[in-house]
């Protein structure tokens, strides 16, 4: 299933958006790197001191979900625990941890058992 979706950062930049992609951010070189996942928008994005993770529900029942973010140097790091999410809502949470390179935000969504994960940042 393809995605598409209209992001936009107020007065700085808008891109569009098919899964997997990338999309700018700011113009202070923030990168966002998105994955399409069912009913939603799965991403991460590095900002100088650590990686913000955003999922956004376009659609279906509201579930329960966790964030976690996962980098290939083999850190993971949880967040403050499971949070509710329904349709048309954007849920973030900002992983301080400095400069870690490459990673990625997993959700993991207890109402089917199935974890789910966005690109890699671009460290």
């Amino acid at each position: 299933m393809n995605l598409s979706k209209k992001l936009a950062t107020i007065g700085l930049s808008t891109a569009l958006l098919v899964g997997g992609m990338t999309v700018m951010a700011s113009s202070a070189s923030a990168v966002q790197k998105c994955q399409s996942i069912p009913n939603g928008l799965l991403c991460v994005e590095h900002i100088n001191n650590g990686y913000n993770a955003s999922y956004t529900k376009s659609g279906g029942a509201t579930i329960k979900a966790d964030f976690n973010l996962r980098c290939k140097i083999g850190s993971r790091f949880g967040d403050n625990g499971a949070f509710y999410v329904s349709a048309g809502e954007r849920r973030t949470y900002f992983f301080a941890v400095g400069d870690l390179g490459d990673c990625r935000t997993e959700m993991y969504v207890y109402d089917n058992n199935t974890w789910y994960y966005s690109a890699y940042s671009v460290g």
